[in-house]
Order: structure tokens, then sequence, then C-alpha cells
């Protein structure tokens, strides 16, 4: 893919970034940041030669909070070291306190504010990137683009995916004590998201880097995509997933009892060896046996899908409370996350991450699935699924 690098922090180039306005556009211009399509119902604009995005798609993605004040037609964004305060129609914006001039005044398109894009770049420290065969604009967070702080290496990694719940309903409830302990030891993700709608494409995304064009929840034929078992498997490194109420090793059927496939992705991939298809009943109870990253996928009455959030949470602390006490003195991790939200626009799930290595912690950063599966690859340093390439890894969280 071919693109035209346009804004640098260090740089301020003065090009017109040609964005096609809603009157010439033939395909609405996408906007993704890190590599993560975001819902925005309103596309980059080009007014008089100045490239346009709304404004509250992407600074929330950062982490910004953002107040609206109706009578002064204001906008604040707020962020730790940085407040910017913007009116409709004024030009002149106060970032920390010190006047900055825009080319062009911020405006109001179909009740999204519109702001410039060199604006955000050069303030934010974004790189932005204009790619005209798929009308699509990549903006793109100035960072490391590999995890460089880990002191030592990671032996173990298990991925638990619960099921179906929003952020406020996981935490801070009462019914899930459990995981209440794992946030205050670990890093708490306050802005992470699923990837779409419903529950299968999620698993895929999380398990190699795309939805595989599913849009259900069907059992589907078999994949011949790369994966991170793969990528494991070829860096010599181990795999296994473990599903609750899967019936017999290398099961491929759509369901049984509280199993169902849709949430096992590893076993939609022909080149995932049948083995690494695991009942939860063979998980490893010495943990110097478990393999180098583990999937774990309570069944439909323990992962909160049909079951209750106290059921759920009394599941994890009584089959992992064990192997997060032992990571702490083994160098390993432990990942929990949630397929996706109760259905809703933001996909709003929760995301915590423990273990000796990382700083505990509230971390506001954009992230969903692709970043984890990125992150995971960063680890073992193994080459980058196709999909990945332009996914950040989460580097904040790390000692």
């Amino acid at each position: 893919m071919l693109k035209k690098k346009l804004f640098y922090l260090v740089a301020m180039i003065g090009m017109a970034l040609s964005i096609p306005t809603a009157a010439n556009a033939g395909v609405p211009a996408q906007i993704y940041m890190n590599g993560n399509k975001l819902n925005s119902e309103v596309s980059a604009q080009n007014v008089s030669g100045t490239a346009f995005v709304p404004l509250r798609a992407i600074t929330e993605a950062l982490g910004f909070q953002v107040t609206w004040k109706n009578e002064e037609r204001k906008i604040i964004l707020d962020k730790t070291n940085m407040m910017i305060e913007l009116k409709i129609g004024d030009p002149v914006i106060q970032v920390n306190g010190s006047p900055f001039t825009l080319e062009t005044a911020p405006y109001i398109e179909s009740g999204s504010t519109m702001l410039p894009v060199r604006f955000l770049a050069e303030q934010l420290g974004l790189q932005v990137d204009w790619d005209q065969a798929t009308s699509s604009v990549f903006v793109n967070i100035k960072s490391a683009t590999s995890i460089t702080s880990l002191t030592s290496p990671i032996d173990h990694i298990i991925v638990v995916v619960e099921e179906n719940h929003s952020y406020n309903q996981i935490v801070g409830s009462p019914d899930a004590p459990y995981i209440q302990s794992l946030i205050q030891g670990g890093a708490l993700f306050t802005n992470a998201h699923g990837v779409t709608h419903p529950s299968q494409p999620n698993y895929l995304a999380l398990f190699s880097g795309s939805t595989q064009e599913v849009t259900d929840d069907g059992c589907k034929k078999p994949f011949t995509a790369q994966n991170l078992a793969t990528e494991l498997l070829n860096a010599k490194l181990t795999f296994t997933g473990y599903s609750e109420d899967l019936p017999e090793v290398g099961y491929t059927g759509c369901s049984s009892k509280g199993y169902a496939r849709k949430h096992n992705p590893w076993v939609q991939f022909t080149n995932v060896p049948q083995e690494l298809n695991q009942p939860f009943s063979q998980f490893p109870q010495d943990f110097t046996n478990l393999p180098n990253v583990s999937f774990v996928i309570p069944n439909h009455q323990d992962d909160m899908h049909d079951g209750s959030v106290k059921q759920a949470d009394d599941w994890l602390k009584t089959n992992l409370e064990s192997y997060v006490t032992w990571a702490q003195t083994h160098r390993s991790l432990l990942i929990v996350t949630w397929d996706e939200d109760d259905f809703a626009k933001a996909n709003h799930i929760p995301l915590i991450i423990v273990g000796p290595m990382v700083k505990p912690g509230q971390y506001s950063e954009y992230v969903d699935h692709k970043n984890v599966l990125r992150t995971i690859e960063d680890v073992y340093r193994l080459p980058l699924l196709r999909d990945i390439q332009q996914i950040q890894p989460i580097i904040s969280i790390w000692k």
C-alpha cells in the first residue's frame, strides 16, 4: 500500500491534504487510529484546501476527556499534562493556556466538531497519512514500534476471554470481587474496545489480526491465514487453546454443552494442529508445563454469556488464582479481556493485564484486540501478521 507521508511533529509541512469533499467523494474517507477503524458518523473532509477530521472520534481514542459547553459553543479537551480549549467558528485555540491560531476555524458537520488534522499532528505528536487507493486517513501515534522496556523475557502468557459485558458492568462491580483484585494488582485499560459485533469476529481478530470477513456467529468453513499459533510454532515456541466443555481433543463440531466453536478461533484454521485444541480439563496443574501462550475459554455458563457475573468471577478465582500467584515469581502474565460489550455502539470493554513485569494502575490509551495481539507478538519477537503491521503494541505498562 503506497502512502504519502503528510505530517510530522518535528517538521511542519505546509502542503494540503487531498481528502475528497463530501460533494466529490465516491467513497467516504475512513479514519484509522493506530490501524484501528474509528467509528464516526462523519468522514474526513477537505475545506478550501485544509483537511478536517471529526474531533471527538480521534481525541477520545487518544484518551482525552471531551466536554461540550453548549451556551459558549466551546469544547474542552482534557488529559494529563494537556488541556485544549476551542470555540466553534473561532480560529484561536488555547493549548495549556497559550494561544494557537488555526488556518481555518473549527466547524460543526452533522453534529460533529471538525478540526484541522494538521493541528492534531503538530500538537499531539501524530503522524497522518492518506491512502488514496482506499480513501482512508491513517492517524498513528509516533512512539516506539516494539516493546523495548521489558528487562526479562515473559515465559508464559494466559489469555482469558469473557463474554458480552461492558466496562461499566464489570469495573467496580460487587459481584466480581476477584476481578477487582486483579484490577488492583495489575493494569486496567479504561479505553479498551472490541473491534466489532457480534462475538466470533472479535475472537478471530484477537487470534489472527483479522475478522476474516466474518460478520456473524455462524459455524464457518476453516481458514488458511497465518495466525498467532502458526507464528509461535514457526518460531519454535508453543501454543495451546483450552476450552471448557470441549468434548475431545481436536473436536471441530459447532457446539457441545456450554462450548461453542464461535468462541474458539484456533480450531477455525487448518494450519493449527488439532492436538493444540484441548479441553480445559487438560489445563496443566504444573504451570511449568504450560505452553508459551495459552488461550482459556470458559463455557457459556462461566464466561458471563449465559451465567452471571458472580459465577464467572468465582470460576476465574477457582481456576486461575493459583496461576496468578505462581506467575509473580515465574516471569508470567495473565490477560483477561471481553470479546465485546453489551452490544453498545462504543463496544467499551474491560482489559486487565497482571504480572510481575506490569506497573499496576489505570491506562487511558485506546486499545482493542489487535493491540493485545501485537503486544504478544512483540513479547516473543514474532514476525508481524499482515493485518497487525500498522497496529501499536502496548508499551506503557511495563516496569
